[in-house]
């Protein structure tokens, strides 16, 4: 979909060159303070973008006592969107100079600036897709002002557009970006509003599905860290989704919320996830609502950075191979230098969390919780990837509390919808009773009122599991054990029947 990613590149772009917007002094500093300014930027886009060619560079520039106007390109490699040639961006910039432009003035804003900025998108070959959408009205647009304090504040505006190519359609309702920033990119703050986006396009069997997100809103606080990745907080809110195809219910998702707070301690990250789904639909029924939090901490920065470079790097040489659908093996030095990251990032001793992961029904609610401290083997070379596993795990805790009324509601939606409601509903709870049985039966897990609950403890190379102690290796045996009895089961299922 050539013609989608240039406009999803365009929109990357903007945003990311704004700052630069922001180098305007006088009419005589301005060239120094705007180079300055652009090699910043390329200096961030090669520490976060997958391929390090991609760049900014100034065209030209025509100096006036009062204003300027500067156009700038934006070169991006386009193999990593499956694209033949470079992606182009042209940016035009008008400035006005300091310490009271003229349309500060004209809309009563009094308070001395060093310049202000009225940007905008040109078109190019690679984005004249997203300028016929927008109807031939330039695209993407904005204002930017800095100040004495070398503060940088802005808006940002994405016009209404529409894409059909082949048998997809792309709808934006528009939106609008707020944000602040400095000269030296140190720290910056974003507030992202958009009232609707329309994705349809056909799945692998040729059946259309169609999804809708409304009301979103996404606002980050981040500054730049000693290891040089941002640090702080970043939330995105969704009033609803909605995903409809022709062999699909419709699926409605309401009140999404992410939260994401990145926290950096010496040359270790922390992080914490949070998401939150207020509630679900499905062909009209309602399902219910669900949380999941997650969080890292002793995270080596250098060690995460390098991983990430080598994969990027990686995934910008290859290409999946249509057949298998896989990417081909990395070559000697890829693996190398991903297990040298990979060994520094375990001698930190990092611990994964999942602090919870929930669903709540209307009668029930079950939850699922793990943590997992990981160390560095004492030797990869002569050890199995099970016996590497195994080593790299110094500590695993696990709960799974299953809530019998919770499954009975599931279970309840599949129900015929001629079917008498109590019946159904009497039916869905003795399943919900069953499952437990099994499990109960099985040693997978114990019953306790409504709840089915399982838990394994690994430590000091022992099993707990739930309150059997026992070895890695009699765990695998009963794990094998109890799928091979599964499977046996299932197989024998129609013959009973």
């Amino acid at each position: 979909m050539k013609k989608a990613a240039g406009i999803a590149v365009g929109v990357a772009l903007v945003v990311g060159a704004v700052a630069v917007g922001g180098a305007w002094y006088t009419s005589t500093q301005l060239e120094g303070a705007l180079n300055q300014a652009i090699d910043q930027t390329n200096t961030q886009w090669a520490k976060t973008l997958p391929d390090q060619s991609a760049h900014m560079e100034l065209v030209s520039l025509d100096k006036g006592l009062f204003k300027s106007t500067a156009h700038y390109r934006i070169v991006l490699p386009g193999s990593g969107l499956g694209l033949d040639t470079p992606i182009e961006v042209l940016m035009v910039d008008h400035l006005e100079h300091g310490p009271f432009p003229a349309s500060r003035l004209a809309s009563f804003k009094l308070a001395p600036v060093m310049a202000s900025s009225h940007f905008a998108l040109e078109s190019s070959p690679s984005l004249q897709a997203w300028f016929t959408a927008a109807n031939n009205a330039v695209p993407a647009y904005g204002t930017a002002v800095i100040g004495y304090d070398q503060q940088v504040n802005g808006t940002l505006t994405l016009q209404p557009f529409e894409l059909n190519e082949d048998e997809r359609h792309v709808a934006v309702a528009g939106a609008t970006l707020g944000f602040k920033t400095d000269l030296e990119l140190k720290r910056y703050q974003l507030d992202l509003s958009a009232d609707s986006l329309v994705l349809t396009s056909p799945t692998k069997n040729g059946a259309m599905v169609s999804t809708t997100l409304k009301g979103m809103r996404v606002t980050a606080d981040r500054s730049l860290g000693q290891s040089g990745l941002y640090t702080g907080r970043s939330d995105l809110g969704l009033q609803s989704m909605q995903i409809q195809g022709d062999t699909l219910p419709p699926v409605v998702m309401r009140d999404i919320t992410a939260q994401d707070n990145l926290q950096e301690h010496g040359l270790r990250l922390a992080d914490t996830i949070h998401y939150t789904l207020g509630g679900m639909t499905v062909d009209g029924k309602e399902v219910g609502s669900g949380r999941m939090s997650l969080s890292f901490r002793d995270i080596d920065a250098a060690a995460l950075q390098g991983m990430a470079t080598t994969y990027s790097q990686y995934a910008e040489r290859v290409q999946i191979d249509p057949e298998t659908q896989q990417m081909p093996a990395m070559l000697p030095e890829e693996r190398a230098r991903m297990q040298a990251f990979g060994s520094t990032l375990l001698a930190a001793n990092p611990v994964v969390t999942l602090d919870e992961l929930s669903f709540k029904t209307a009668h029930g609610e079950s939850r699922f919780n793990m943590a997992v401290n990981l160390t560095r083997p004492e030797e990869y070379d002569h050890l199995s990837p099970a016996e590497v596993y195994q080593q790299m795990i110094s500590r695993l805790d696990m709960q799974l509390r299953l809530s019998k009324p919770m499954i009975a509601d599931l279970l309840s939606l599949k129900s015929d919808p001629s079917q008498d409601a109590a019946d159904a509903a009497q039916e869905a709870k003795a399943a919900g009773e069953a499952i437990g049985d099994m499990a109960a039966s099985s040693q997978m897990a114990r019953v306790e009122g409504d709840d089915i609950i399982a838990t394994l403890n690994y430590a000091d190379h022992m099993v707990d599991f739930n309150g059997q102690k026992m070895t890695p290796e009699q765990f695998a045996m009963l794990m094998q054990n109890t799928a091979l009895a599964a499977i046996t089961m299932s197989a024998l299922a129609p013959q009973a029947q």
